[in-house]
């Protein structure tokens, strides 16, 4: 009985996928670092500032299960301000557009903008349900760099899995929210909590 010999192309789909399973298995076992000492570094007060921290809600408590995490209000001068910061390090799919749990919640977005800031720019959105209205403003920052954009978070999270964590530090969300009217000033709020820009 003869044996067919294995073309060229076969050959290297069979070692191409023999690679495939060698790294992802090296994914799962190798971990990455995160920014968890960065995000908890972030205090409660300042000069210009103070906080408490807010507890989880069960459906936050199962979503964020895994992830480095802070829930916080934040009273900076005249404006009381909800910050949600998330490192899905641990758990890539607990960062998401900000935009969603809104647009769940039956709110329309009724403006987006960009907020230049310290390293970057943030994205602003404003959402309106009924007579209420919501002000949104995201970033992601590595610490040194911040942009708004979740097409270039997803990059740059397969590009930290995929060397390792080589190609820079973790990426977290920070998320700052306000209600009603008028919207802040998001320049003086980011001026009031400058330990927001080390992120």
């Amino acid at each position: 009985m003869s044996r067919t010999r294995r073309t060229p192309a076969e050959i290297s789909l069979w070692v191409a996928l023999g690679l495939v399973a060698i790294l992802a298995l090296a994914w799962r076992m190798v971990p990455l670092s995160d920014a968890a000492e960065r995000v908890r570094s972030l205090p409660l007060e300042g000069l210009t500032f103070r906080g408490q921290d807010v507890p989880l809600d069960a459906v936050e408590t199962n979503h964020f299960a895994g992830v480095t995490l802070l829930k916080r209000e934040y009273q900076a001068g005249p404006h009381r301000i909800a910050l949600l910061v998330v490192d899905g390090t641990r758990n890539r799919h607990a960062v998401h557009d900000p935009a969603y749990c809104f647009r769940g919640g039956g709110w329309e977005a009724v403006s987006s903008s960009e907020i230049p800031m310290l390293g970057g720019r943030a994205t602003r959105q404003v959402f309106r349900r009924g007579n209420e209205s919501r002000d949104l403003v995201f970033w992601f920052s590595d610490g040194k760099s911040r942009y708004g954009s979740l097409v270039r978070h997803a990059w740059e999270s397969a590009l930290r899995r995929i060397t390792f964590g080589r190609s820079g530090e973790a990426p977290v969300l920070i998320s700052l929210q306000a209600s009603g009217n008028p919207s802040p000033d998001w320049d003086v709020v980011l001026q009031a909590i400058p330990p927001l820009n080390a992120l």
